[in-house]
């Protein structure tokens, strides 16, 4: 019996960035799954992942130190970048005794509303704080008081 070809978790990422997707799904017993638009698909030409190749995918980005904390805890949040093609975050986690992942595409650019497609009135109902959704944290109110002891 032939050995099926390996899989790489950077040819998964690759896929998921070239589709437009947000989401790459690692579980035991099926195909890696992608959510483009909402929608959530296997990728085509993919066959189902064995437990020992979900978690050879999981653990190829992890550091020895989450591999640790991740075996202490079943379960794992971190964030990690790919040059050149996007940041992830990331959630490991123990499902029916095996590893699986979910992987979270957060894109270098930020796109404008304009770019998103999104309507006028989604706009309009932001105001002028229109360009707060591209900030991780809105812009503190010019007359807030600082704390003193």
């Amino acid at each position: 019996m032939e050995n099926p070809p390996q899989i790489s978790l950077s040819e998964l990422l690759h896929k998921l960035t070239e589709l437009g997707g947000s989401d790459l799904h690692i579980t035991t017993g099926t195909a890696p799954l992608v959510r483009v638009h909402g929608e959530i698909h296997p990728l085509d030409g993919y066959r189902q992942l064995s437990s020992s190749e979900t978690k050879q995918l999981a653990y190829s980005v992890l550091t020895d130190a989450q591999k640790h904390r991740f075996e202490e805890n079943l379960e794992l949040d971190f964030s990690f970048g790919v040059k050149g093609l996007s940041r992830f975050r990331a959630n490991i986690f123990n499902q029916r005794g095996a590893v699986g992942a979910v992987f979270r595409a957060i894109p270098y650019e930020i796109k404008s509303f304009d770019d998103l497609g999104l309507a006028p009135v989604v706009k309009d109902l932001c105001g002028n704080h229109a360009d707060w959704y591209s900030s991780p944290v809105p812009p503190a109110p010019a007359n807030r008081q600082l704390w003193r002891p």
